[in-house]
C-alpha cells in the first residue's frame, strides 16, 4: 500500500487518539496484502487496526489476549472521530 498525504494525516489522527487512551502507535510497512489493497487509492486509509499478534499467515497465528481490548476501544474511538 503505497502512502499518501490523506493516510499520514489519518494514521497521526488516530495516533493522537491512541496517546489519550495509552496505547501507542507505530507505522510499519508490511511486505504481504490485505483487504486495504482494494481500498480506493486517493481515500485516506489505514491498515492493522487488530489486536497485536504474531505469525501472520501461518499455523501458529495468535494474538495477545492482552491487546484485544485496547485495540477495540482504540478502534471505537476512530469510528465515532470518523463519524464526526
Amino acid at each position: 500500500m503505497e502512502k499518501n498525504a490523506g493516510s499520514e494525516e489519518f494514521f497521526q489522527e488516530v495516533a493522537r487518539i491512541g496517546k489519550g487512551i495509552h496505547v501507542s502507535l507505530a507505522g510499519a510497512h508490511r511486505w504481504h496484502s490485505s483487504d486495504i489493497c482494494f481500498a480506493v487509492e486517493d481515500v485516506p486509509r489505514l491498515d492493522g487496526m487488530g489486536p497485536i499478534g504474531f505469525g501472520e499467515r501461518t499455523e501458529n497465528e495468535h494474538v495477545l489476549r492482552s491487546s484485544l481490548v485496547d485495540h477495540a476501544a482504540l478502534l471505537a474511538l476512530v469510528i465515532r472521530r470518523c463519524r464526526k
